[in-house]
């Protein structure tokens, strides 16, 4: 998806909502949102996050929306709260990451401090069920 069609669908959330996309990477396929929006008010960072996941659901079934698929799938697992990192600013520790994991891309997924994959192992892990045995869920 493009910026501004990534931009206009998120400012749908409220009258008045106001987008922010931030390119990670230079290459305009990771995208960064900082999102103002009265939608937000008394919700936790968790709702707004599945408000905003709402907008795409089509696409991250489709798989055309990549990075919000693991979180969508995490949550789908019965994760309640998901914290992470941006290492696409932070080039050290990227650096660090890549070499430590042995993994080329992002997002990368760590349960209880055990590197797991990617956005495709973990879907995949979910749609076996293995994810949820990972996770103490099961």
């Amino acid at each position: 998806m493009k910026a501004q069609e990534i931009k206009a669908r998120i400012e749908t959330l409220a009258p008045g909502t106001q987008a922010e996309l931030i390119d990670l990477t230079g290459t305009q396929d990771h995208w960064q949102a900082v999102i103002v929006s009265s939608a937000f008010a008394g919700r936790t960072l968790l709702e707004q996050h599945r408000m905003v996941f709402d907008l795409f659901k089509d696409e991250v079934a489709s798989n055309n929306v990549h990075a919000l698929t693991p979180c969508q799938v995490l949550t789908a697992a019965g994760v309640k709260n998901l914290a992470h990192f941006d290492v696409l600013s932070d080039d050290p520790m990227w650096d660090a990451l890549e070499q430590f994991t042995q993994w080329p891309t992002v997002p990368q997924i760590f349960i209880n401090g055990k590197f797991i994959g990617g956005c495709d192992i973990v879907t995949e892990m979910y749609e076996r069920g293995e994810l949820q045995e990972a996770l103490g869920k099961k």
